[in-house]
């Protein structure tokens, strides 16, 4: 099973530690473990088949 990654820009947080990213036109809705980007970062997500995860930003 393949993994997709994509990096974007967080433009908001959202309650319980997710964020939404702007990934190209689209929109995602990724869970972060620990701290949690702030808006204006660079955010690599992930989706291993159950949602999308935050692996890092910057």
């Amino acid at each position: 099973m393949s993994t997709a990654q994509q990096t974007g820009q967080v433009i908001r947080s959202l309650p319980d530690r997710r964020v939404v990213v702007q990934v190209g036109a689209q929109q995602i809705t990724a869970r972060a473990s620990g701290l949690v980007p702030r808006p204006g970062t660079q955010a690599l997500v992930s989706n291993p088949g159950q949602g999308w995860v935050v692996l890092s930003w910057q």
